[in-house]
């Protein structure tokens, strides 16, 4: 449900962003998009839309000039909600090499797009060109994920002996099985070493834990 209101959500800004842009008879450009960087706050609210009204040929660019301004971003948790979006937004963006456009399409639907040779989805279509610049996206919000893990796993620590444990084993367990997710779309890259490395430090802290946790009831604790 919540993919759905999100679509839904990112067509009805489109629709009226784009029907100011045909009020004013202008067509939306990587220059535009620039000087609207420059002027705004980088938040996906207008970024995404500013992403489906460029020209095909232009969107490379707008997303270069976009990525580094996620660091810009204070608080953790304002970070993995605006990574979260940008990762939705991509899930559903298809790219129609012939009529040289963007199209948000909901996941579910996309296979009877892809039957045509000329649409690809965002990911194949920038690995035909070899960019790898949605690989820092996916970087950066592994990273921005593993720093809630490891506060998790801290605070986890701290309480293996009270009632707070359980709730707080389980929610660090749901933080790396989100980081898997994430390294998945990273698997073959640069990064795959490393986050891999990452990852297996991650299950064998959480195992540990574990263990003392069971040793501590075993003793009689809570």
């Amino acid at each position: 449900m919540r993919r759905v209101w999100f679509l839904f959500s990112l067509c009805a800004l489109v629709a009226s962003f784009t029907g100011a842009q045909e009020q004013k008879k202008e067509v939306y450009s990587f220059r535009q998009f620039s000087d609207d960087f420059k002027l705004y706050h980088a938040e996906p609210g207008w970024i995404i839309k500013a992403f489906l009204l460029l020209p095909l040929d232009q969107f490379d660019a707008a997303w270069e000039l976009f990525i580094p301004s996620l660091q810009d971003c204070s608080g953790v948790e304002l970070l993995v909600q605006q990574c979260r979006q940008y990762d939705e937004f991509l899930k559903h963006l298809l790219i129609d090499t012939k009529h040289k456009k963007l199209m948000l399409v909901a996941p579910s639907e996309q296979a009877i797009y892809l039957k045509q040779p000329h649409m690809l989805t965002v990911f194949n279509y920038w690995r035909v060109k070899k960019n790898t610049l949605y690989q820092q996206l996916y970087a950066f919000y592994f990273d921005v994920v593993a720093k809630q893990l490891v506060e998790t796993i801290r605070q986890a620590y701290c309480e293996h002996n009270t009632s707070e444990y359980p709730t707080l084993y389980k929610k660090a367990v749901q933080y790396r099985n989100q980081l898997l997710r994430l390294y998945r779309k990273l698997m073959g890259t640069t990064y795959d070493e490393r986050y891999a490395f990452h990852l297996n430090r991650y299950r064998e802290v959480l195992d540990e834990l574990d263990k003392e946790r069971a040793a501590y009831v075993g003793d009689g604790g809570v």
